[in-house]
């Protein structure tokens, strides 16, 4: 039986810098794309270039992707917690400790009981990540995007990628290298991890599967 070798990356062996320009150029063209007009006549054809560009970025960027670079080891991931917490001391009100939690990886402990009421945390909003702080550095064509305004998911997601990209230039560097590489979203928690999110602003943004949605 003959078995078919797997297809050679063409561009796994381009310099780093190379891979950049042509990763821009690509981008530069699909922007240009989605910002011109579409004659419906053209439409099949425009959507076939736009699938061969989208096909080359993604084959380009197959062997650099930035979610290799960080730590598998919750030994390594621990490191950085423990950076990040002794650069933000300020906002921790309690004594603290960063501990596994089985499956569901570090969480945040309390080394000291809590009375009720009681402030544990304080975070500046400088040293928050949110769609609300990340859209206001995006450049003007992605700010008048549609699609980024109406889904913060999107915003946020493009704001991780370019952090990633700085590596250690980043100021979220210590939190993004202690996070997992896979997670679950908030969509598919049980309805008793649901309950513990009660009282919580977020409770209340998560779409029940169990509910109807007209």
């Amino acid at each position: 039986m003959c078995t078919q070798m797997p297809r050679k990356n063409k561009h796994a062996s381009l310099p780093k810098t190379s891979v950049q320009l042509r990763t821009k150029d690509l981008c530069e063209e699909l922007l240009r794309m989605c910002s011109s007009s579409i004659d419906p006549a053209d439409g099949l054809t425009y959507f076939k270039n736009m699938q061969v560009i989208t096909t080359e970025l993604s084959i380009l960027q197959k062997d650099i992707c930035m979610i290799r670079n960080l730590p598998k080891s919750d030994f390594e991931r621990q490191k950085f917690l423990l950076k990040l917490k002794s650069r933000l001391g300020t906002c921790f009100l309690k004594s603290i400790d960063f501990r596994q939690t089985d499956d569901s990886g570090f969480g945040v402990f309390s080394a000291e009981d809590i009375q009720a009421q009681e402030c544990v945390l304080r975070i500046s909003m400088e040293h928050i990540l949110s769609a609300q702080s990340v859209i206001a550095y995006f450049p003007p064509t992605l700010r008048a995007d549609p699609l980024l305004r109406g889904m913060e998911n999107i915003a946020l997601s493009l704001s991780l990628l370019h952090e990633l990209s700085l590596g250690e230039k980043s100021m979220w560097c210590d939190y993004l290298y202690s996070l997992p590489t896979s997670y679950t979203t908030v969509m598919y928690l049980s309805a008793e991890h649901m309950e513990l999110l009660s009282g919580f602003p977020i409770a209340g943004r998560i779409p029940c599967p169990n509910k109807q949605l007209w």
